[in-house]
């Protein structure tokens, strides 16, 4: 639209997107397809009819027109221009400031009040620890239900990610009088095979309770076993383990998996026992990479619950 005199510098100045009269009182406002929110009623120029309406015959919602009267098809919206408040900046409405209004960079951390943020379903991945994040990444969260006897954590979750592991694993076996064993899945290639379960007398380990004398051990084992009794499997027993895998990828040293647990064995008494599970031939795999660990019982089944995360 021409103006007298210099074009204004500041203030809307906009003819809208033409409108279609139908048998209605409202209608949505857009300037080039997007929803435009006037300020208020009074900063439009609406003509119907040849018309210019009065400010005292129209209403605004947000985006939305309504006329003083029901319009039909044969009516005419001519036009409806925008006349900005010029030499005052308008409070835009609410709901009319877009990502795209907003400059990168200028949400600083002096605009947000410490504690307002809510990020449990606003943040995917991991924070850094100096942002308040955790030294433990989960990794896996699932049932355990053993398949021919063995339950396998694969290089899908222990690899060359992290050099560390924390490890819960909480579950009964189906046969009584039982012991939870471990192997572990080793290779020399650095680069992430699955590796393959090492036999032969290879293991050590070293289970001490907590309360007496009573352990097993043994420093040349074709595996390891973990618990210092033999395991029940009636209402309430079973084994319960927290331990760190440790030298995962440290060529110069064993891979071990230690810790503490608690179990309830044949005799129905709770006890619990500390316990270390490890390769046990320097010369030969302190050289190999663990890309995996094996559960399994001396004789059947076992179920139960299994978590495992990765410590950065």
């Amino acid at each position: 639209m021409p103006f007298i005199g210099q074009q204004p510098t500041t203030g809307a100045f906009l003819e809208l997107d033409s409108l279609t009269a139908s048998a209605t009182a409202n209608y949505d406002l857009q300037l080039n397809g997007a929803y435009y929110y006037p300020e208020s009623v009074n900063n439009l120029l609406v003509s119907i009819n040849g018309v210019i309406q009065g400010s005292n015959t129209l209403s605004l919602s947000g985006y939305t027109l309504t006329v003083g009267a029901t319009l039909s098809a044969s009516d005419v919206i001519d036009f409806v221009r925008v006349f900005g408040n010029v030499g005052t900046i308008s409070t835009p409405t609410d709901g009319s400031v877009t990502a795209n209004k907003i400059a990168s960079g200028a949400v600083t951390n002096a605009k947000i009040a410490d504690g307002t943020l809510d990020l449990t379903s606003k943040v995917t991945g991991v924070l850094p620890l100096a942002n308040g994040g955790s030294a433990f990444v989960k990794l896996l969260d699932q049932a355990v239900s053993s398949s021919g006897g063995n339950y396998d954590i694969n290089n899908t979750y222990i690899n060359s990610t992290y050099d560390e592991y924390k490890l819960i694993y909480n579950v009964k076996p189906d046969n009584d009088n039982v012991e939870l064993l471990i192997q572990f899945f080793m290779t020399t290639n650095a680069s992430g095979d699955a590796g393959s379960i090492i036999s032969g007398n290879n293991y050590a380990y070293q289970n001490a309770s907590m309360a007496s004398a009573t352990y097993k051990q043994n420093n040349a084992s074709s595996y390891s076993v973990m618990g210092h009794v033999n395991i029940g499997n009636a209402t309430g027993e079973g084994i319960n383990l927290v331990g760190t895998l440790v030298n995962v990828n440290d060529t110069t040293m064993l891979t071990s998996f230690s810790g503490t647990g608690s179990v309830v064995g044949t005799s129905g008494a709770h006890q619990g026992f500390s316990f270390h599970a490890g390769m046990a031939t320097p010369a030969t795999y302190a050289a190999y990479y663990c890309r995996g660990i094996r559960f399994y019982m001396g004789g059947g089944q076992h179920t139960g619950r299994v978590k495992l995360f990765g410590i950065k």
